[in-house]
C-alpha cells in the first residue's frame, strides 16, 4: 500500500544493472509507484525510452544551476547541455507513446554562489518540459565551504525563493521550497536570530 518507492541511493540507479528487470515488472503490475533520482547524466534515447515504457511515476534530476559553469563547478564532471538533451528525450517518448509519465521534478540544491540562478531557473524548466522545482538547502560538509551555507546569508535566500515563486505562479509553474529552506526564509522575516544552532548545523532543524 506504499503510495511512491523512489530509488534515492548514494549513487546513479541509471548504472544498476536490475533497473531494467524492475521497469518491467512495475510496468506489468500498472502500479505506478516507482521513482526515481538522477544526475540525469545517464538519459540516452535507450534509457529514455524504457523509463518511459516502464511506466515510472516520478523522476527527480538533481540540477543546481542553469548557468553552465557553475553547474559545472558544483557538479565535477557534469555538462548541463548533455542533461538537457535527456530531458528533451524523455519528452520526446512521452509525446512518442502518448504517455504522461514520469512527472519531471529538478532537485535543486542552493547555496550563496548559486542561489542567484534560482529565480531564472523556473522558466528555463518549464521550457524544458519540467513541472516542478523542489528548493532544497545545501547541506555543507566540507568546512571549505561553509561561508557559503545559506544560513550565513539569510536575506539572498529570502529574496530569491520569493521571486522565483512569484515567476512560478505567473507561469504556472511549481516551486515548492522544502523544509529547512522554509525554516530559513520564515525565520529571516520574521527577524528571528539565524545564527542559531538549527541554522549553522549542516542538517538544519
Amino acid at each position: 500500500y506504499c503510495e511512491m518507492m523512489v530509488l534515492t541511493p548514494l549513487g546513479e540507479p541509471l548504472q544498476w544493472r536490475g533497473l531494467g528487470d524492475l521497469l518491467d515488472y512495475h510496468a506489468s503490475i500498472g502500479s505506478n509507484n516507482l521513482a526515481l533520482t538522477t544526475n540525469g547524466m545517464l538519459l540516452n534515447d535507450h534509457n529514455a525510452e524504457r523509463l518511459v515504457r516502464g511506466q515510472l511515476s516520478r523522476m527527480f534530476i538533481s540540477i543546481d544551476s542553469n548557468d553552465p559553469d557553475i553547474y559545472r563547478d558544483m557538479r565535477v564532471g557534469g555538462n548541463l547541455k548533455d542533461v538537457e538533451a535527456g530531458i528533451r528525450r524523455i519528452n520526446n517518448w512521452k509525446r512518442k507513446l502518448n504517455a504522461n509519465f514520469p512527472r519531471l521534478v529538478v532537485n535543486a540544491t542552493f547555496m550563496q554562489r548559486n542561489i542567484p540562478q534560482l529565480p531564472s531557473m523556473v522558466g528555463w524548466a518549464k521550457d524544458l518540459g519540467i513541472e516542478e522545482i523542489s528548493v532544497q538547502l545545501m547541506e555543507i560538509e566540507n568546512p571549505h565551504h561553509e561561508p557559503e551555507f545559506l544560513g550565513h546569508h539569510p536575506g539572498l535566500a529570502r529574496k530569491y525563493v520569493l521571486e522565483a515563486l512569484q515567476i512560478g505562479q505567473r507561469i504556472g509553474m511549481q516551486v515548492r521550497p522544502h523544509l529547512a529552506i522554509r525554516n530559513l526564509v520564515t525565520a529571516e522575516a520574521q527577524g528571528r536570530d539565524v545564527g542559531g544552532h538549527e541554522f549553522k548545523a549542516s542538517s538544519p532543524i
